[in-house]
């Protein structure tokens, strides 16, 4: 697995959610200063515009911060590359570039433990709830790059 690709998916994630979320809040405030107006522009607005532009303001809000928890860490091991990606649903240890374990779920409330014992090294992943990335290797915590 190329972690250039996970990383540039985590960033634009954030970029589009973000986006949508600055985008609804912007069209909402306009809609709302535009109803509380003396306007004539104010008879086109149909209620349901209102409704789905309020409804698709709050599902941004909670992805926009929900794409704030993806993270990916990258670890060196005596010069194997060890990777700990956290994502919406997938979760991976990744070893040299091969997914060696994985826990795939639509949402967690408690922590997923990934490990992966290789001739060398055993590798112990904790992913908390708030898709914190913690590493130990050999009963050792070990910091990423």
């Amino acid at each position: 697995m190329n972690v250039k690709n996970l990383r540039t998916f985590i960033e634009l994630n954030r970029a589009l959610y973000w986006l949508i979320f600055i985008f609804s809040t912007l069209t909402f405030s306009i809609l709302l200063i535009l109803i509380n107006s003396d306007n004539e522009v104010t008879i086109f607005i149909s209620p349901i515009i209102i409704y789905i532009n309020s409804i698709v303001s709050v599902v941004s809000v909670f992805l926009a911060i929900g794409s704030l928890f993806l993270r990916l860490r990258e670890y060196d091991v005596d010069g194997v590359a060890v990777v700990g990606y956290a994502g919406w649903y997938h979760h991976y240890l990744i070893v040299d570039g091969e997914i060696v374990d994985e826990h795939n779920t639509f949402s967690s409330f408690v922590t997923i433990y990934l490990d992966y014992d290789s001739p060398e090294h055993s590798y112990d992943m904790t992913i908390s709830t708030s898709n914190a990335i913690r590493l130990k290797v050999d009963k050792k915590l070990v910091t990423p790059k």
